[in-house]
């Protein structure tokens, strides 16, 4: 019983948490040039927030839907990081990287019936996650390490969040799925509140 009421705790604990940490980070979203070297790259997806509620969430619903998933934003991933690295930027990529957090907190409300989107939808988010992350990579020696290291954050964020949420029940997975519609809905409303 005890347990029980432990499980239900998580998502309101969880969600007070995450809510707490976008206010008090106004650099949740900050995008910018970064540094190079590996150390840089690793850290690079775990600091900025959004990029780490979308690592979590693609882990998430891998674990709820098929690993396959992970295949999916392993391509967004290259795909989304070519295109940043390459110049190249979608308009409104900010709002779009917020929205594809809630998108993929959708998917883990209605699996059945989101079920054959989820692929693209996955890879569509981690692309533009990862073109973010191409734009504001470095151009020098140290590119190459930094974007090694970006990768392997990425893939250890992905890969426990999926194994860790394998072992959580079906019902707390649809919980954490309105979780990242509220963070992704908090993302996207960061700015203004931050400016008010």
């Amino acid at each position: 019983m005890v347990l029980l009421n432990k499980r239900r705790l998580l998502l309101p604990v969880g969600l007070t948490a995450a809510l707490v940490s976008l206010v008090a980070s106004p650099s949740a979203q900050a995008h910018g040039e970064a540094s190079g070297g590996l150390i840089a790259g690793v850290a690079h997806p775990l600091l900025g927030l959004d990029h780490l509620v979308m690592l979590v969430a693609v882990g998430t619903v891998a674990a709820a839907l098929s690993t396959r998933l992970v295949l999916w934003a392993l391509v967004g991933a290259l795909l989304g990081a070519v295109v940043g690295f390459g110049g190249l930027a979608v308009p409104a990529a900010e709002i779009l990287a917020s929205l594809a957090i809630a998108a993929v907190g959708l998917v883990l409300l209605a699996p059945a019936r989101l079920a054959d989107v989820a692929g693209p939808l996955v890879s569509g988010g981690i692309a533009i996650h990862a073109m973010l992350h191409g734009l504001e990579a470095p151009r020098d020696q140290g590119s190459l390490l930094w974007w090694a290291g970006a990768l392997l954050a990425s893939a250890l964020v992905v890969g426990v969040t999926t194994v860790l949420m394998q072992r959580v029940p079906a019902p707390l997975l649809r919980r954490a799925g309105a979780m990242f519609v509220v963070l992704g809905g908090g993302l996207l409303l960061l700015p203004v509140v931050i400016s008010a």
